[in-house]
């Protein structure tokens, strides 16, 4: 059975033959970074938040590769999450689904599966850790559509996507709280599952020529998802 997820969307477009090699052939898979265990960490805190559950970032850094700089996720993290406490989880109360796994199968052998950060009340939540604030969701609309199609399948509306982005702190400024909204494209979704699944089992159907159906596009980031009217909002004091 072959396993697809809606994390890697974006790498589908941009980079498809790393991709179909990485994600499928499983070649160079991709161990985590600095960055990668930095989000983990806020991810995992979020989720405990509403759970209660035992937060223990040292324990998810005992998994890291020799290549990510645990000191620095551990001096970083902690004014982080406290940011994203005071400034959203705090004043919003416990979503209906928290690390929500959703799994359909699109052919016999192809599945699609993925976890949502959470979902309340219509709205498609997942956190993310940044470098710097950005006012748009482009970056993020392809794989979050996905998890609303995937939401939708089990009777689940989706009309908005939200992005509750914790920015790293600066030289001369603190963590910093976005919010990214926009429309939820649950047929968008359901076309970039459509449109995955078959690449892949033409792909795997035809391994002679997978240079030629997953060829690198330099133009490829133009594929729909990008140029989403998006609502911003710095959370401030």
């Amino acid at each position: 059975m072959t396993e697809l997820r809606p994390s890697s969307v974006r790498s589908f477009f941009e980079t498809p033959n790393i991709w179909y090699k990485t994600h499928i052939l499983g070649e160079d898979k991709f161990e985590g970074n600095t960055n990668t265990y930095l989000g983990t960490v806020v991810h995992k805190f979020a989720e405990t938040y509403y759970t209660l559950e035992p937060f223990n970032p040292h324990e998810i850094l005992e998994l890291a590769p020799e290549c990510v700089d645990k000191t620095e996720v551990l001096a970083l993290y902690p004014a982080m999450c406290k940011e994203l406490e005071e400034k959203y989880l705090n004043k919003h109360s416990k979503p209906e689904l928290i690390e929500h796994f959703m799994k359909t199968s699109i052919t016999d052998d192809i599945i699609m599966q993925g976890t949502c950060d959470a979902y309340d009340n219509g709205v498609m939540i997942d956190y993310k850790t940044a470098g710097k604030s950005t006012k748009k969701i482009d970056d993020y609309t392809q794989q979050l559509n996905i998890y609303a199609y995937l939401l939708s399948l089990s009777d689940r509306p989706v009309h908005t996507l939200r992005v509750v982005s914790v920015v790293k702190a600066t030289k001369t400024l603190k963590p910093r709280i976005n919010i990214l909204e926009c429309k939820a494209d649950i047929a968008e979704g359901k076309r970039l599952i459509t449109l995955m699944a078959n690449k892949t089992k033409m792909a795997l159907d035809n391994p002679e020529f997978l240079e030629l159906i997953f060829c690198e596009n330099k133009y490829s980031f133009l594929s729909d998802g990008f140029g989403i009217e998006t609502t911003f909002k710095e959370l401030t004091d």
